[in-house]
C-alpha cells in the first residue's frame, strides 16, 4: 500500500506546514546519509527507525500530530526526514493529470464538520452566511497546488483529499478559514471548472446592498458637512464625531469606510496643528472616494458590495509561521518626522506587507542622516537596515486589513531577521515579473483606485532587468529616470525624484543602475501604468548586492547623460485635469457654503477648458456643480445643499477615473 499523501508533499510544503530551515537541516541530513531504516505497515503507516528514535507516519493523522519518540512538540526533523526519504524511495501512484483534476470543492460538509469539529464549523458557517470574497487559484506556485486568497488569511491544499494537509496562515482562525477555502472552491466550480484563477462573492444569504448604504449614512453625513464647512472651517469638537462614527463602521465590519473616516481625522489634526501633513488635495481624495464607495453599493455593479466595502476584511488577523522576503524600503518625512516603510513578499501567496514605524525629529536639532537611521531599532531586536535588506521568519504577528504587518512583542514572540542577498528569482510569478505585457493587462483590468481595496503596498512587484538604458538626470526637476528592458514585453520607465528626507536615493540609485556595482538583475518597486506606458518607483535594487536607495547616504556620483525625455502629447490633457481637480479641492478645502464669485467664474473656467480637450462629460458635470451652487446659494435649503455636495461628488468622481485612464 503506498501513501499518495506523502508523495505529494514536496520540500516547499514541508516547509510551509513547519518552516524552512528545519526542512534545510533534514534535508542536509539525509545528503551525509543520515537516513532511517523504513517500513510500511498493513495499515499504511510509515515507520522510520533512526539509531535511537522511531518516528510514525500513520495515514490519516497530519504530521504535527504523528508520533516520534524524540519527544519534540510538533513537526520535528525526524518526520521531515522520514517523509522526503519516503517520496524518494518510492514511486508515487497518482500522474501530476489526476493531481491537477481534484478539487478541493468534492469535499463534503460532513467531512469539513468531522475535520474542524462542532464549534469552528459552526463559526464558519455564519462567516458564510455573511459572506465574503475569495480569489481561487486552482495551480498556484512552483508545487501546483489548489489555493484560496481569502480577506485575512490564505488556505493552500498541500494533498490532495486530506483535510490534514490543507495549511492556513489564519492563526487561531486557521480552522474556520480551511472552511471559507472549500466553500470558495466549491462556488468556483460551479460557476467555471476550467477557470484557473477566479475572484467571487461567496455567501449563503448575502446583506442586501441597501443595508450597507444604510449603514454609511451617518459616515456620509459627516463628510458632507466637512464638504460644505470646509476644512478651514471645521471645529475641533468633530473628533468626538468622527469616533463614534468610526466605532459603528467597526461593528458593521466597513472596514474601508472606517479607515477612510480614520484618514480623513488625521488630515483635520494635521491642519489644526499647522503641520505639513496636510494635504487639500489628499482631504479630498479622501472625501471623494468616500461618496464612490457609496455609490457603488447603492447601485450595485460588477464589483461585490464586500469587496468594495471590506466587510469581509478584519481590521487585524493573527496569523502563524510566516517567512517573508525584504523588497526595500521607503523613507519621508519632514523637519518634524521621519516614516519608514519596509515591504515585505511573503512567497507563499505572493502578497506584499509593510512594516512601518516613525521616528519623531527633536526640534532644533539636523535630522539624521540614512545611515543613522539605518541603526535604528526598527522591530523588537531588529534595526531598520537588518529588516529592510533581510529575510523576516516569525511564529508572532498580526496583519492589518490594509496588510500593515505587526510583529509580537512579548518575551515568547518568536521573531528573527537573516541577511538577503536580494535573489528575487525564487518569488512566485505575479509578484515577480519577467513578461510585462502579463503585468500591464493585469494593471488594466483592476477596479479603479476608488473601488479598489484600501492595501499599503498596491501595486509593488519586482522586475526582472535583461538592460538599461538611457539613464539621465534632469537638474531642473531634480529627477533621475532610466528605462528598463525585462526580458519580454515592452520596456518600463523608472523615475524618482529627488527628496530632502532621502537626500542619497539618487546618488545610490545612478550608481547602481550605470552598474558600478554590477549589472542591474532586479529592481522591486510601485508600478503604474501612464500615458507613456509602465512606469515604476524603485524601493530596491539588485546588483552584485542589495541596494535600497532611501537608506543611503549622500554621495558624490558621476553626472549622468542628458538623454532626452519621451515626447508626452498627453500633457495639455494631464494639466487641464490637474487644473480641474485642484479646483474641487479648493472647494473642500475653503467649504462649498463659501464659494466666492470668482470661484464660480473658475468652474466655469474649467467646463470650457474641459469641452475643448472633447471631455464632454466632465464639462457637463462642472456646468452641473456650479449650477447647483447658484441655487444653493440663493435657497440655503438643505435640499438644494444636499443636491450641490452630490454635484461636487459627481465632478470629484470623474476627474479621478480620467486621470486614471490618461495614466
Amino acid at each position: 500500500m503506498s501513501r499518495d499523501d506523502l508523495h505529494a508533499l514536496t520540500a516547499d510544503a514541508l516547509a510551509a506546514l513547519s518552516n524552512r530551515g528545519l526542512v534545510k537541516r533534514a534535508q542536509k541530513e539525509i545528503e551525509a546519509g543520515q537516513v532511517p531504516a523504513l517500513e510500511e505497515l498493513a495499515d499504511g503507516t510509515v515507520v522510520g527507525r533512526f539509531s535511537n528514535v522511531e518516528t510514525r507516519l500513520p495515514r490519516g493523522v497530519s504530521l504535527s500530530d504523528a508520533p516520534c519518540s524524540c519527544g519534540a512538540a510538533g513537526i520535528c526533523r525526524h518526520k521531515l526526514i522520514v517523509a522526503l526519504v519516503y517520496a524518494a524511495s518510492a514511486p508515487p501512484p497518482a500522474t501530476a493529470e489526476v493531481v491537477q483534476a481534484w478539487s478541493p470543492g468534492s469535499i463534503t460538509d460532513d467531512e469539513l464538520e468531522r475535520f474542524l469539529g462542532k464549534r469552528a464549523f459552526e463559526r464558519a458557517l455564519s462567516l458564510l452566511r455573511r459572506g465574503y470574497v475569495a480569489e481561487v487559484r486552482r495551480v498556484w506556485g512552483d508545487d501546483r497546488v489548489p489555493t484560496v486568497l481569502l480577506p485575512t488569511s490564505s488556505v493552500r491544499f498541500l494533498v490532495p483529499g486530506d483535510l490534514n494537509y490543507a495549511h492556513s496562515d489564519g492563526g487561531e482562525r486557521a480552522a474556520e478559514a480551511v472552511a471559507l477555502a472549500v466553500w470558495a472552491f466549491r462556488a468556483a466550480d460551479a460557476k467555471d471548472p476550467a477557470a484557473t484563477r477566479l475572484e467571487l462573492e461567496v455567501s449563503d444569504a448575502a446583506a442586501p446592498s441597501a443595508s450597507f448604504s444604510d449603514k454609511l449614512s451617518p459616515a456620509l453625513a459627516l463628510a458632507e458637512e466637512l464638504l460644505l464647512e470646509g476644512i478651514v472651517h471645521s471645529r475641533d469638537s468633530m473628533a468626538g464625531q468622527f469616533e463614534r462614527v468610526r466605532e459603528a463602521l467597526n461593528e458593521a465590519r466597513l472596514t474601508w469606510p472606517a479607515l477612510i473616516l480614520e484618514d480623513i481625522e488625521q488630515e483635520l489634526l494635521s491642519y489644526h496643528a499647522r503641520s505639513a501633513r496636510y494635504s487639500p488635495s489628499g482631504a479630498a481624495a479622501l472625501l471623494c472616494e468616500l461618496f464612490a464607495r457609496e455609490r457603488a453599493v447603492r447601485r450595485p455593479g460588477a464589483l461585490p458590495a464586500a469587496r468594495v466595502l471590506g466587510t469581509e476584511d478584519a481590521l487585524q488577523t493573527p496569523l502563524s509561521h510566516l517567512r517573508l522576503a525584504s523588497l526595500g524600503a521607503r523613507v519621508k518625512g519632514d523637519a518634524t518626522y521621519r516614516l519608514a516603510e519596509v515591504a515585505l513578499a511573503d512567497p507563499d501567496t505572493a502578497t506584499v506587507l509593510v512594516m512601518r514605524k516613525e521616528y519623531p525629529l527633536e526640534s532644533g536639532k539636523a535630522a539624521p542622516r540614512p545611515s543613522a537611521l539605518r541603526r535604528k531599532l526598527f522591530a523588537p531586536r531588529a534595526t531598520l537596515g537588518a529588516i529592510a535588506t533581510g529575510q523576516v521568519v516569525t511564529e508572532s504577528a498580526r496583519r492589518a486589513a490594509n496588510r500593515l504587518l505587526i510583529l509580537g512583542r512579548s518575551r515568547v514572540a518568536q521573531t528573527s531577521v537573516v541577511p538577503s542577498s536580494g535573489d528575487f528569482g525564487s518569488l512566485p510569478e505575479g509578484l515577480r515579473v519577467r513578461d510585462t505585457s502579463q503585468l500591464e493587462q493585469a494593471l488594466a483590468t483592476r477596479p479603479p483606485s476608488l473601488l479598489r481595496a484600501r492595501l499599503l503596498a498596491d501595486a509593488v512587484h519586482v522586475l526582472e532587468i535583461a538592460e538599461v538604458q538611457g539613464v539621465r538626470y534632469a537638474p531642473g526637476d531634480q529627477r533621475l529616470s532610466a528605462i528598463l528592458r525585462p526580458h519580454e514585453g515592452p520596456s518600463v520607465r523608472l523615475v524618482r525624484t529627488y527628496d530632502a528626507a532621502t537626500a542619497g536615493a539618487l546618488g545610490d540609485l545612478a550608481d547602481a543602475l550605470s552598474g558600478k556595482t554590477g549589472a542591474p538583475r532586479f529592481v522591486s518597486g510601485s508600478v503604474r501604468r501612464t500615458a507613456l506606458g509602465l512606469e515604476i518607483e524603485p524601493l530596491g535594487i539588485v546588483t552584485d548586492r542589495f541596494h535600497v536607495p532611501d537608506l543611503a547616504d549622500p554621495s558624490d556620483h558621476t553626472p549622468l547623460g542628458a538623454e532626452p525625455e519621451p515626447d508626452d502629447d498627453t500633457s495639455a490633457l494631464t494639466h487641464a485635469l490637474e487644473q480641474a481637480s485642484g479646483a474641487l479641492d479648493d472647494a473642500a478645502h475653503h467649504g462649498l457654503r463659501r464659494a466666492s464669485r470668482s470661484y464660480v467664474e473658475r468652474l466655469n473656467r474649467q467646463a470650457e477648458a474641459m469641452r475643448r480637450l472633447g471631455l464632454t462629460e466632465l464639462a457637463a458635470r462642472f456646468e452641473a456643480l456650479r449650477s447647483a451652487l447658484g441655487q444653493s446659494q440663493a435657497s440655503g435649503d438643505a435640499g438644494s445643499e444636499a443636491a450641490l455636495v452630490a454635484r461636487w461628488a459627481d465632478a470629484a468622481i470623474r476627474v479621478r477615473l480620467c486621470q486614471e485612464s490618461a495614466g
